[in-house]
């Protein structure tokens, strides 16, 4: 009786001594920190993608867990580790639909976070507030229409690329001239998006499940 007195009273403690947070909470904390990062004007344009709020705890037990958090949700938890959050930059002035911007915002259990954006995903002319830049869409098209492909051509995709080495977009323009063994190879030009020069052309094989 005294044993399962003082289990109950230990598990009592625990509740008592957890930390509660709510969506709302976590929500406001990252959207202070996009704002101190990217400033108030462009912080409008990022949104936060559905179910997308993920925490890593641990529990009473002392065992790691993940959880999504919905909106309007609280919770409690014996120990906070991370939070991560994933925000959608949608502008007016991007220059093509067929791609998105994500950040990925990481908090720890005091929702603060040492983490900074890689501020050259979002376009130059958008950071600097100068008139859009890139190439239109029709003359990308002229110019993946023009180029020449050292293999024979099966399947031509093009897209905007950014390349976080070099901190970079690109107009990427693919040819798939072969599939094997559940990879595909691919020959990419690299082109200039706002000159329309080729940068560089290369070869890269993809599993396939990458390719999507």
């Amino acid at each position: 009786m005294k044993l399962s007195l003082s289990i109950l009273m230990f598990l009592f403690h625990l509740m008592l001594s957890g930390q509660i947070y709510s969506f709302q909470q976590i929500k406001d904390s990252s959207f202070s920190i996009i704002k101190q990062q990217v400033g108030t004007e462009l912080s409008q344009y990022f949104e936060l993608a559905p179910k997308s709020m993920v925490i890593g705890y641990e529990n009473w037990l002392g065992k790691n867990r993940i959880k999504w958090i919905e909106p309007d949700e609280e919770f409690k938890t014996k120990k906070l580790k991370v939070v991560s959050l994933l925000f959608a930059f949608s502008h007016p002035d991007l220059p093509s639909p067929d791609y998105e911007i994500f950040f990925l915002i990481d908090l720890d259990s005091t929702l603060s976070t040492q983490d900074t954006f890689d501020l050259f995903r979002i376009p130059a002319f958008i950071l600097e507030g100068r008139p859009k830049d890139w190439l239109s869409q029709q003359s990308m098209q002229q110019i993946a229409d023009t180029l020449s492909f050292e293999k024979k051509v099966q399947k031509v995709v093009s897209s905007i690329t950014y390349d976080s080495s070099l901190k970079k977009y690109f107009f990427e323009v693919r040819n798939r001239y072969n599939s094997k063994d559940d990879f595909y190879f691919f020959e990419i030009y690299w082109i200039n998006v706002v000159t329309g020069k080729i940068e560089n052309h290369f070869y890269r094989d993809y599993y396939v499940c990458s390719t999507i």
